[in-house]
């Protein structure tokens, strides 16, 4: 299989894993504190992002050491499922790559589109009380007016903007300076940055629930802890709950918006709004040290369980200098263990016979990569793929260059024969 396609698949497990225990964790140990929940749910993001260099293990999986080898083997009659991984490993990458690229493109066209609506849309006319709190909190932001919007939505960096629903100016005014202080703290944040980035992670990895999980609760936590935010400084949660409410059919938000309201999150955010938990210094300390430990062990655990040295070792080592198996100074590697190739039955029936060349690398690990035919014997009915298949399979003592592991090439023959007294029987 392919290195990297392995170690994307041991990777995804990592996560899988990790993700898992830090949900189940923080229900056990119920944080209710919304900066605690967001920094965990934003530490547990980042320890995600470390397991490939947690996981890597070191220098020695990079040297490797080939021979120049000729072999001889007898075919054998069934053929195993590994056979068809390298064509499998291909399609994978497609699927995912277009994934990936359609979830980007979704991302790049609302880009166009908030580009578009800020373009539409008109400079607001503020109110005092509204221009004291966008002085206060977010003075570069610009808020504006759109038809096109159903509720508050911003976005942008160096120019940051809000752009308000008509619907907005029909509220009270404590309701409006709720929801102008939300964007606005959101803007003084740079949370549209970072919003940015957890999309792109959703995006390239699209087909891993656990990643889709870890930004939902990154952005669910950050809204809670945004709305704690609001309240400390404007007093009125009835107002705000209600204008909340009031957005609550709004429909769908523009994609990589900081906006008011996600239908998903409203019931949680209402939650933590009217109950208010405030988690005693004692208990956040405890807590800390928990969620902590726990999280400690289950990197350690799925470090050790699911290394991803190896894969990782294995695609450096494709990047180095290959040297020739009869270069001098070579010492060749010796075969620990050979399996021999299987015949497929359509080949068996034909009753195909011959030989197949090939060229691979193999490396300190003891395996051989970079398979390559060099001489075909059967690409139709399989008897190529399964020489393929066999070699990826053998397992050497590394050769050394001078004393020191080197990738060296090597050339190998497999003869694929048929006895006359039993069907896939060598001579």
């Amino acid at each position: 299989m392919d290195p990297l396609l392995l170690a994307l698949i041991i990777f995804s497990a990592q996560l899988l894993v990790i993700v898992s225990v830090a949900a189940i964790a923080e229900t056990l140990v119920s944080v209710t504190d919304p900066q605690l929940r967001f920094t965990y749910w934003r530490g547990v993001a980042l320890a995600c992002l470390a397991l490939p260099f947690i996981g890597f293990a070191g220098p020695e999986a990079f040297g490797s050491g080939v021979t120049f080898l000729i072999a001889s083997v007898e075919g054998a009659a069934s053929a195993p499922v590994w056979a068809s991984l390298p064509a499998a490993g291909n399609v994978v990458w497609w699927l995912l790559c277009a994934g990936a690229l359609a979830r980007l493109g979704w991302l790049t066209a609302g880009a166009v589109r908030l580009r578009q609506l800020r373009q539409r849309s008109r400079a607001a006319v503020l109110t005092p009380d509204l221009e004291e709190i966008r002085s206060a909190i977010a003075p570069r932001a610009q808020l504006r007016i759109s038809r096109e919007v159903a509720q508050p939505a911003g976005f942008g960096l160096r120019h940051p903007v809000i752009l308000l629903p008509e619907a907005f100016f029909e509220m009270d005014s404590q309701a409006q300076r709720t929801c102008a202080c939300h964007e606005l703290l959101h803007v003084a944040r740079r949370d549209w940055s970072w919003i940015l980035m957890e999309e792109v992670a959703r995006a390239l990895f699209w087909f891993h629930p656990a990643v889709w999980l870890l930004v939902e609760r990154i952005q669910e936590s950050r809204e809670q802890l945004v709305d704690r935010l609001v309240i400390a400084r404007i007093p009125s949660k009835r107002a705000y709950m209600t204008a909340l409410l009031m957005f609550a059919d709004s429909g769908r938000t523009a994609a990589a918006t900081t906006s008011l309201l996600r239908r998903r999150h409203l019931r949680s955010r209402l939650r933590n709004l009217v109950k208010e938990p405030v988690m005693s210094r004692t208990r956040l300390v405890w807590t800390v040290v928990v969620l902590v430990c726990v999280m400690g062990g289950a990197m350690a655990g799925v470090v050790a369980a699911l290394p991803l040295g190896l894969p990782i070792g294995r695609a450096a080592a494709h990047a180095q200098d290959v040297v020739d198996g009869q270069a001098p100074g070579v010492m060749y590697p010796k075969i620990v263990s050979e399996v021999k190739p299987q015949y497929t039955a359509k080949a068996m029936r034909a009753k195909i016979e011959g030989t197949v060349m090939m060229t691979a690398v193999v490396g300190t690990d003891g395996t051989s990569t970079d398979i390559t035919i060099t001489q075909s014997l059967d690409a139709e009915l399989g008897l190529d793929k399964q020489a393929v298949a066999a070699l990826s399979q053998w397992r050497f003592e590394p050769g050394q260059k001078d004393g020191k592991p080197v990738p060296v090439r090597v050339t190998v023959e497999m003869h694929f024969t048929l006895r006359t007294d039993g069907p896939g029987a060598g001579k």
